[in-house]
């Protein structure tokens, strides 16, 4: 298969046996998250860009943060066009003061369906 997607990361650089080369799916899931991870509105010039999530500890966990998690989730894989939203699911474990987001996606061009995995730890106090 060739190689569409090429960038370079420092995440997991240890796991990945000591390369700075993503491609592909990995790439495009690291861009998500660092979509996911952006506070609403850090970036210059880019007002809306980013999430609830980096702020998320400040907040009590509440259905309605999960309601406004999940539109913001929504819209980050909207804003994408390398992926199109098949399935999304944001179950939160208030006793953990957690939540568990499962995506599934399809990559459009890699032609390529996967999941997408995380967790949110939420520690207000």
């Amino acid at each position: 298969m060739e190689v569409i997607y090429k960038g370079f990361s420092t995440h997991n650089y240890n796991t990945k046996g000591g390369t700075f080369k993503v491609t592909d799916v990995d790439l495009v899931n690291l861009d998500i998250l660092s979509h996911i991870y952006t506070e609403t509105d850090e970036r210059v010039m880019m007002p809306g860009f980013g999430t609830i999530v980096p702020t998320m500890p400040f907040e009590p966990l509440t259905d309605r943060l999960v309601d406004r998690l999940y539109s913001d989730l929504h819209r980050v894989i909207d804003y994408d066009p390398r992926v199109e939203l098949i399935e999304m699911s944001i179950v939160p474990y208030y006793d953990r003061n957690s939540l568990v987001s499962s995506v599934s996606l399809r990559y459009i061009e890699l032609d390529v369906t996967d999941r997408l995995d995380f967790v949110i730890n939420i520690d207000n106090g």
